[in-house]
């Protein structure tokens, strides 16, 4: 072959190659495809998975109105802090479904004419039963006033922070509607969904690292208190509880968290590093490297952890596998390992 044809031919060959930089000319004219590898090895795996949940004070409280009446007052705004007992909304007193104004009436009657009963008492002007009868109404009177007032005047059950609050000034209620939320926040409950095979895994004790959504290096660690013995029947998962003890600075009552839990050790297993998987035509696969040629090999995995992942059927330890460039291969593609340069 002349020296012009053999530069026509190796022009060709190397415009029919679909890789571009990623295959290469060999000495004998066979095109190679250049790939990164690593050897699988034996050793221990800690298996982990990641989920996600809502975040909630350790002690949560939902305030409802009771009855269908006007907000006349918020007294409160989302991130204050509050204690037990404290007043945050006031409805309308005079509203046609309150009975405050008509409950106020007879409890200052009833208090009133015990405090004249007494005064008679203590004089021997009645009797002990006359007395009674004025004490038994003055504490019906006053329980359908605290009713009442309760009604209108919505408290903080707990002391806390207002994590989530509906009510604005003018607003007509409607019995059962949700006005605020207020939970304490020294401790946080993380609530997640756990499927079922990875569930019988889980036990309360165990340790977890809580983190802000998209921000994994950020976390707290968290202990499971609660695993649910039965499956949510909308979500067909079961619900698992995390304490986390201490408050982080990114986390919030009602906010989205994510938490990483170690779910078991694995001793002695065959690994490879993630990027070495592929999946083609549903399956899973590797590329095995047999002196200047990778192998197809469809593989079994079992865990996954800190990049790398177990190989239950496939790969044994010691094998020779493509980390990178195994896209451009078929089975039994002639490789060369190295950076993608071609050969000198």
């Amino acid at each position: 072959m002349t020296k012009g044809r053999l530069a026509i031919v190796m022009l060709l060959l190397l415009s029919m190659s679909c890789g571009g930089g990623n295959t290469v000319p060999s000495n004998n004219h066979e095109e190679r495809t250049a790939v990164e590898v690593a050897a699988a090895e034996l050793g221990n795996m800690t298996v982990y998975r990641d989920y996600t949940g809502t975040l909630e004070g350790i002690e949560q409280a939902i305030l409802t109105a009771k009855v269908s009446e006007t907000v006349i007052d918020v007294r409160v705004k989302p991130g204050n802090s509050v204690r037990e007992g404290e007043t945050l909304i006031l409805l309308d007193k005079s509203g046609a479904t309150s009975s405050f104004i008509q409950a106020k009436a007879y409890y200052d009657n009833a208090q009133k004419t015990l405090s004249k009963m007494k005064a008679l008492f203590d004089e021997g002007a009645i009797s002990e039963k006359q007395y009674d009868d004025a004490q038994t109404a003055f504490n019906v009177s006053e329980a359908n006033f605290r009713a009442a007032r309760d009604l209108v005047e919505i408290k903080a059950p707990v002391s806390g922070v207002v994590t989530d609050l509906k009510a604005n000034i003018g607003d007509q209620t409607i019995a059962g509607q949700k006005l605020a939320t207020v939970s304490r926040v020294d401790s946080l409950r993380l609530t997640i969904g756990v499927d079922p095979d990875d569930v019988v895994l889980i036990a309360p004790g165990m340790t977890a690292r809580v983190y802000p959504v998209g921000v994994k290096d950020t976390w707290t660690e968290g202990m499971v208190v609660r695993v649910a013995g039965s499956a949510d029947p909308k979500t067909r998962a079961f619900n698992v509880e995390i304490l986390i003890a201490h408050q982080s600075s990114g986390l919030r009552p009602g906010s989205f968290a994510g938490c990483t839990i170690p779910l078991r050790e694995l001793k002695g297993v065959v690994k490879v590093p993630d990027e070495s998987i592929l999946m083609r035509e549903g399956l899973k696969k590797i590329y095995i490297v047999t002196g200047d040629t990778a192998v197809a090999t469809d593989i079994v995995t079992g865990g996954n952890s800190d990049g790398f992942t177990e190989i239950i059927q496939g790969v044994k330890d010691g094998d020779v596998v493509v980390t990178m460039g195994q896209v451009f291969l078929q089975d039994r593609s002639a490789i060369r390992i190295g950076n993608g340069e071609a050969d000198e």
